[in-house]
């Protein structure tokens, strides 16, 4: 697997044109970068298939989200990232003063590698 590189500053990403060129994400790094695009990936964004994405709209930006279900469609969506074999551990905390979503995850990769999130923000 790989992918056009992003650096990120924050949880915020743009292209990385280290040596003034485009560079290539592979292995573990596209698998993890590929997962930070997935979870900010909003259902029916992508015009060519709109059935890919979490329903934020519907489930999350409303005004009291079931956490319980909640987890389970962040649950999902890491799972369904390519190159993610197990979530080991997710918690989601809503924090509605600040108007942000916090998940805290570990995940195993096909590779073996942990790949933890303490906290992953989502600014809604």
């Amino acid at each position: 697997m790989s992918g056009i590189k992003l650096n990120y500053v924050g949880q915020t990403g743009d292209l990385d044109l280290t040596g003034h060129r485009l560079n290539l994400a592979t292995g573990e790094e596209a698998i993890e970068q590929n997962l930070r695009i997935r979870l900010r990936f909003f259902l029916e964004e992508w015009f060519l298939d709109q059935s890919l994405g979490i329903p934020y709209f519907r489930e999350i930006l409303i005004k009291n989200p079931n956490l319980l279900l909640l987890q389970s469609i962040f649950r999902q969506a890491i799972l369904g990232t390519t190159g993610i074999s197990e979530v080991t551990a997710l918690t989601v905390e809503l924090d509605k003063a600040n108007r942000s979503l916090a998940l805290t995850f570990a995940a195993t990769m096909d590779t073996g590698a942990e790949l933890v999130y303490s906290p992953f923000i989502i600014e809604i």
